[in-house]
């Protein structure tokens, strides 16, 4: 079968829809797949690859900023940032970067450079931060080399 092509490097072959040599199929497989290590889990609106990278961390009960050094090279646009933090008593959850009307009980990351997400977070979660255990903070994003 000879394959049909689209715009933007996207053709169809006997193997299925191809995107700048790769199965559309595989893209679409990653899609879920949440790793320590960087993943290629799509393509952005302009054609960058997409990626995804959960980091697991602590809060710090001496400050309200923490500087999460996150290891991803040549970070060009965060497209989506999120996480989970859950406590050793397993009471206190909070399953996303948390807002809320009264500043103590926010964790909002506002920063992400090169090298770190800078988080700030209230008094509350300050105050609470030994018991925190499970902490992570996931980022989607695309890279200036692609």
């Amino acid at each position: 079968m000879e394959a049909i092509k689209f715009e933007n490097d996207k053709f169809m072959d006997s193997t299925g829809v191809v995107h700048k040599k790769e199965l559309l199929s595989d893209i679409l497989d990653k899609k879920n797949l949440y790793s320590a290590e960087e993943q290629l889990i799509g393509i952005w609106i302009d054609g960058k690859k997409l990626y995804r990278k959960t980091i697991s961390f602590k809060f710090d009960s001496s400050t309200n900023e923490l500087h999460v050094y996150h290891n991803i090279s040549n970070v060009n646009e965060v497209i989506r940032i999120y996480g989970s933090f859950k406590s050793d008593d397993d009471r206190r959850f909070l399953p996303q970067i948390y807002y809320s009307m009264d500043s103590q009980y926010s964790i909002t990351p506002y920063v992400v450079n090169n090298s770190y997400i800078k988080i700030f977070y209230g008094n509350w979660v300050k105050d609470s931060a030994n018991n925190f255990k499970n902490c992570y903070i996931t980022l989607e994003y695309t890279k200036t080399i692609d």
